[in-house]
């Protein structure tokens, strides 16, 4: 609780900033209700409790798929947060900026077995964002639930993502 992260401050160097309760469609917002939010995937209801889009900032790397002639092209987001809370597996509409840049795209969220989430990108306008700098991802919707990278069904199912993630207007 809020007690708790007060009396930390001076052991871990961080601040703790107490705020009033804020309400949301009369429904009482907490950090709790954020993250089981995100954590189930329902980035919507997220965004309206933080007001703002839920953001994961990282660096793009080369990534190839298990499946590459049938999938788009995407990069892997080296997470800078270590402990960054990632939604649930599936697939988002984002948006991907970074200084001069702009771009609506398709997130995947998914996790091999035994290891760490991990958010695979895939932008749907023009332009380089391998330059090795830092990007932000704002979560817009989710599309659909996990997926499988190694399945040719799966392969279908995230190119029709695609289609309907350019159709959305954001």
């Amino acid at each position: 609780d809020y007690r708790q992260l007060w009396a930390w401050q001076s052991d871990y160097n961080f601040e703790a900033e107490e705020i009033p309760e804020q309400e949301v469609q009369h429904e009482t917002v907490s950090s709790t209700k954020i993250r089981e939010a995100i954590s189930n995937g329902y980035i919507q209801r997220a965004n309206a409790y933080l007001d703002h889009y839920y953001l994961v900032i990282g660096r793009p790397v080369d990534y190839v798929p298990g499946n590459p002639g049938s999938l788009p092209v995407f990069s892997k987001i080296m997470v800078t947060e270590e402990c960054k809370l990632l939604p649930s597996q599936g697939i988002y509409a984002v948006s991907v900026e970074k200084p001069g840049f702009y771009s609506r795209g398709m997130a995947i969220v998914h996790m091999k077995a035994g290891e760490k989430a991990e958010v695979l990108l895939n932008c749907l306008d023009e332009g380089d964002i391998s330059s090795g700098e830092n990007i932000n991802v704002c979560f817009h919707k989710r599309i659909h639930g996990s997926v499988d990278l190694t399945d040719t069904k799966s392969a279908i199912r995230i190119n029709m993502a695609r289609e309907e993630i350019s159709e959305l207007i954001y």
